[in-house]
């Protein structure tokens, strides 16, 4: 089983993109590649309890960025204005509850963002780089995360197609 821990994305549009790929549906904190299915069950513990005190919270995706830069776009992403600091202490909870079960740690530091599109050949490049400069500072929607979800990546020749497996909700913040 190919897995990731991600929490829900919103749908929302950029401008420029057919709209058969629009953003995916989730931001992923981590990625744990081919796991046998026998540790579902222990994966999906360790995130109860690694999420245990963790409260919804507002989130809006801002922003175009690309890797490994936006004069050589590979990878084209829409970046998070706000949530950002909460996106990424979930991400340290996940590391630190998977490190307990074996999971290497990532060597990078990680960088909330959702992936976009794909960066293929000198056409794809002069459209992301014009793509960059026109909505770099656009806000493309704002909305709650409140669950962090293990997922299944089925690969076929047409795309990824992702299954949920396991969620952990997040209740809303005490008043």
């Amino acid at each position: 089983m190919r897995l990731f821990i991600a929490t829900p994305v919103p749908d929302f549009v950029v401008p420029g993109l057919p709209a058969d790929t629009g953003a995916p549906r989730h931001l992923t904190l981590k990625f744990l590649g081919e796991v046998p299915p026998d540790r579902v069950g222990d994966i999906g513990r360790a995130l109860e309890r690694a999420l245990q005190g963790a409260f919804a919270f507002p989130v809006t995706y801002a922003g175009l960025g690309a890797f490994p830069s936006s004069r050589r776009p590979r990878v084209v992403w829409v970046a998070i204005s706000q949530g950002a600091e909460e996106i990424q202490q979930l991400a340290r909870r996940v590391e630190d509850a998977l490190a307990g079960l074996g999971f290497p740690r990532e060597d990078r530091p990680f960088h909330p963002h959702v992936t976009v599109r794909r960066v293929r050949g000198p056409r794809d490049e002069r459209w992301a780089m014009d793509l960059l400069s026109r909505h770099g500072q656009t806000t493309f929607a704002s909305a709650p995360v409140g669950s962090v979800l293990l997922m299944e990546s089925h690969l076929h020749p047409s795309g990824a197609r992702h299954e949920m497996l396991f969620r952990v909700q997040l209740p809303p913040p005490p008043h």
